[in-house]
């Protein structure tokens, strides 16, 4: 009887346990499908796993926007995907284990769920203060920031999850696209849909069941295996640059804003035969009211590296 009894009790456990880690993977709220949320939220998963017994938790948490480090001039140029590297990698946090009481732990984020859009927000602006913290000055980093024309989703240092038994299809004009958001993606993460996308353009505010709106990578390739085409590959996703926000101005305290975007025009105006690097778009620059057409060097170049805010990539 006491063996059973103490068996009954460990499994009493063991179920609790798991029932505290499912807990731990929920999020701790749930956010309200809008257009901005199904268009612009990125989920990343924290996990934080003790030093020394190796006990671990998770939680995810959301993003509308991710903001990036920018560094100093005189420590070199910075990058976007230096940037992005810094936000998502892995941290020492000290903290105490509640299983051992260890008083350190590793942070680890990945990436659960992508966003249509990723917005991209420069920390230019920031705050020094005293070294008695009596005064409290702002300024403004004028560094310049590179941004590439793409994001790759693909990662050549550890297989994909919808690569799985498949040849991974890179274009030789995509071979130096940078996939630095493929090396913090999760096993279970979801990647909107090309055809959710294309539905959500046609009309913004109809409400879309996010079920319906996302398919993880492992749903993409069982839905090309059943389109019989190409059953034996699988192409990859990226990031494509799609706009800009720069502020204009020495310091934090002044200064203007003008956002510049690559707009798709009728290639048979004759008012915008410029061509860019994609055929049917052209960067167009709005200053308030004053609308133009600028080209490719004017919207990516130094100029605009130095002054940029916030960045948009769009996924392809």
């Amino acid at each position: 009887e006491e063996t059973s009894q103490t068996t009954t009790t460990q499994e009493q456990t063991e179920e609790e346990e798991e029932e505290e880690e499912e807990e731990e993977e929920k999020p701790k709220y749930q956010v309200k499908s809008t257009p901005l949320t199904s268009h612009f939220t990125t989920q990343i998963r924290h996990t934080l796993t003790c030093d020394s017994c190796c006990y671990s938790r998770s939680h995810v948490e959301y993003y509308n926007h991710l903001s990036l480090e920018v560094m100093e001039e005189e420590d070199g140029t910075s990058s976007i995907e230096e940037g992005l590297r810094k936000f998502l990698a892995e941290e020492k946090r000290e903290l105490k284990c509640e299983k051992c009481y260890h008083e350190s732990a590793t942070q680890k984020m990945e990436i659960v769920k992508l966003p249509k859009a990723l917005l991209l927000h420069l920390k230019r602006f920031i705050v020094d203060f005293s070294p008695c913290y009596t005064n409290v000055s702002y300024r403004k980093n004028r560094s310049a920031v590179e941004f590439p024309q793409a994001l790759s989703l693909y990662n050549s240092s550890h297989s994909s999850p919808s690569s799985a038994g498949k040849a991974v299809v890179v274009p030789m004009e995509e071979e130096n696209v940078n996939g630095v958001l493929g090396e913090f993606l999760a096993r279970d993460v979801i990647i909107p849909s090309m055809s959710s996308m294309a539905s959500t353009t046609e009309n913004d505010t109809q409400d879309d069941d996010e079920d319906d709106a996302n398919v993880t990578q492992e749903d993409d390739m069982e839905e090309e295996e059943e389109d019989g085409d190409n059953n034996d590959e699988v192409s990859i996703q990226r990031y494509s640059l799609r706009s800009t926000v720069h502020h204009i101005g020495s310091t934090a305290s002044c200064g203007h804003y003008t956002a510049d975007a690559l707009r798709p025009y009728n290639n048979d105006d004759d008012n915008h035969k410029k061509k860019s690097q994609n055929n049917d778009a052209q960067w167009t620059r709005f200053n308030d009211s004053y609308v133009s057409t600028i080209s490719d060097s004017q919207a990516t170049g130094l100029s605009a590296q130095r002054t940029t805010y916030m960045v948009m990539y769009e996924l392809q």
